[in-house]
């Protein structure tokens, strides 16, 4: 890759903060990389879609899975970052997690950015609405990974060092 495959936050500025001059002159600088990777895409999408409809054809349902989260070095919070609980820097203020249990004294921190639910409101889900759509686009049914999230989800300051100083916190309403 172009940044020797370290995480977009460690990208220079411009690049990691999205700035269109600087993105214009990467996509005309990589514009055969750009190219190539879109034709990659093409074609499993057009093998991934002949392959459902062989599936489906003969009575073959494809279940999917998605997790609620997505991390933090992805394209999603690279591109998006209005909708996730970001810093100026596009550090995540908080991450996911869940509380201690039986199973763990210190409870789990994922690490994942938490969404910023009142943008993704203001934007009608939009988000989420593509999300969804562009999955059944490849399979018939799926499974939303802690989907308890769109209720409530537990919420841990990103600098804490354990996921017992998170708290539960209020999903979209």
């Amino acid at each position: 890759t172009h940044f020797d495959g370290v995480s977009w936050l460690d990208w220079p500025e411009q690049a990691k903060m999205r700035d269109p001059d600087a993105l214009a002159e990467y996509r005309e600088q990589l514009a055969e990389t750009i190219e190539y990777r879109k034709f990659v895409q093409w074609l499993f999408d057009q093998q991934w879609s002949e392959l459902k409809a062989y599936a489906n054809g003969r009575g073959v349902k494809l279940v999917g899975d998605v997790p609620i989260y997505v991390d933090l070095d992805s394209a999603d919070v690279w591109a998006n970052p209005e909708i996730f609980k970001l810093d100026e820097e596009r550090e995540p203020e908080y991450v996911s997690g869940v509380p201690p249990d039986e199973f763990s004294d210190d409870g789990q921190m994922w690490g994942t950015p938490v969404y910023d639910w009142d943008a993704l409101a203001e934007r009608d889900y939009g988000w989420w609405v593509n999300r969804f759509e562009r999955l059944l686009q490849r399979v018939d049914i799926f499974r939303i990974d802690h989907f308890k999230g769109f209720e409530s989800y537990w919420e841990i300051p990103a600098d804490a060092d354990t996921a017992r100083e998170g708290e539960w916190v209020q999903g979209p309403h």
